[in-house]
This record gives C-alpha cells, structure tokens and sequence, in this order.
C-alpha cells in the first residue's frame, strides 16, 4: 500500500510537473528548448515506468 503511495508521488511530481533548470546550452541556443524540454520528459517517463515494472516484477516473484 504505500508503495503505491509513493509512486503515486514520483508520478505526480516527475510525469505531471518539472522543477529541472535548464541547462546554460538553452540560454545560448534557445530554439532547442523544445527539444531539450521534450528528451527531458520522456527520460523521467520512462525512468519512472522501469522503476514501477521493476517493483511489480518483485511482487510477481513473491507472489509465486
């Protein structure tokens, strides 16, 4: 149960809002943002979503 709540936490704080700066190359080049912004986003998706796979594969393994 409070597995589920803290994951539940990382998703709202990593998949729903950001508080990552940017890095000084955006500052320079400012039409990247864009990009940098959207390999950001799916970096922090994805890393979320391997560590939720990862803990139902140890549910699973207890479980059985």
């Amino acid at each position: 149960m409070q597995i589920g709540e803290l994951f539940i936490l990382r998703i709202n704080i990593h998949l729903q809002g950001s508080v990552l700066d940017a890095p000084e190359l955006m500052w320079a080049e400012p039409q990247l943002d864009p990009v940098y912004q959207a390999v950001g986003l799916l970096t922090e998706r994805l890393d979320v979503i391997a560590d939720l796979l990862a803990v139902l594969k140890d549910q699973l393994a207890h479980t059985h």
